[in-house]
């Protein structure tokens, strides 16, 4: 019996030995295989990674660019403003500061016009000069030709305001440029950046 149960045990050991070495053979081929895919699927994702990575990289590149373009122009923009907002500017000091003559010659048709259109007779009319020291006061109201009373008690530096019981029409330099500007600031836009 003893040869018996050993012919048994030898054969399960010979017969498991065989399915051992079998399926040794098939998971070896098995491995191979799973690591093949295994190394295929790495190459895959880190390719998808990094065309991911250059997709994000290039649309955060492009996000700066536009973000940048966006910034320069609105520096120019605003460089732009201040230089037109300095032409005006300048355009009032110039015509505050006209010499005398010129000043008188450039106020005294403006007064003559904004009175007599005013529909107000001349001696209900007070027309406001600066304060400033400027002594052209009474040569625009004597070359404009009209007959009114003036002061010179406005804070402002130069034009004038035709006031009544009804209204006062702003003739100011500040207000001519400032109600003028829209009119004219293509024309100076034009000429500066052109």
């Amino acid at each position: 019996m003893a040869n018996g149960i050993d012919a048994i045990i030898a054969r399960i050991e010979s017969d498991t030995g065989e399915y051992i070495a079998k399926m040794s053979v098939e998971h070896a081929g098995k491995l191979q295989e799973t690591e093949k895919e295994k190394n295929e699927k790495i190459s895959e994702i880190k390719s998808e990674a990094e065309k991911t990575v250059s997709s994000e990289r290039e649309a955060a590149k492009e996000s700066v660019t536009r973000r940048a373009d966006a910034a320069s122009r609105d520096m120019l923009l605003s460089e732009k403003t201040r230089l037109v907002d300095e032409v005006f500017t300048k355009a009032e000091e110039k015509i505050n500061n006209l010499d005398e003559k010129e000043y008188v010659s450039f106020f005294s048709p403006m007064l003559k016009k904004a009175c007599e259109g005013s529909g107000v007779e001349l001696k209900d009319i007070k027309v406001i000069f600066p304060s400033k020291g400027r002594v052209e006061a009474e040569k625009i109201v004597s070359e404009s030709g009209l007959k009114v009373s003036y002061e010179e008690t406005g804070k402002f530096e130069g034009g004038f305001i035709v006031s009544t019981e009804e209204f006062e029409l702003d003739c100011t330099t500040h207000t001519l440029i400032y109600n003028n500007r829209e009119r004219l600031e293509s024309r100076v836009t034009s000429v500066l950046f052109a």
